[in-house]
């Protein structure tokens, strides 16, 4: 699977896994002021990829908390779309408070503090 993480191995049982949302986003989130190069190429600009795709099949609050974090941390315009989408999803029922946590971190000033330089 070329871009994005999942919760384990790539590969399981000689079966390729796909990648996820909110994995890929708290990966990026860790990487953003690298540049890490792997066999397919710098895997932060892989991760983006995926995320840009992901978000939007997998729009929970936790998959949009986590991938605005990220996209504000890589200072990408995504993350007026995800802060958007964000809003539309806030009343949903049963919004647990790991997803409500992330929320917080990526929509207040606190994620500054997570940044590092480039």
């Amino acid at each position: 699977m070329v871009g994005g993480w999942n919760c384990g191995n790539r590969i399981v049982y000689g079966v390729a896994l796909p990648p996820y949302g909110q994995p890929t986003a708290v990966g990026l989130v860790g990487l953003h002021g690298m540049r890490v190069s792997g066999p397919d190429g710098d895997v932060v600009t892989r991760g983006v990829d995926a995320l840009r795709r992901l978000w939007r099949v997998e729009p929970g609050p936790l998959t949009l908390g986590t991938a605005l974090a990220a996209f504000r941390l890589l200072d990408l315009a995504d993350a007026a779309d995800v802060a958007t989408e964000l809003e539309r999803t806030l009343d949903a029922p049963n919004t647990d408070v790991i997803a409500l946590a992330w929320i917080a971190l990526a929509s207040g000033p606190g994620l500054s503090r997570l940044a590092v330089a480039a």
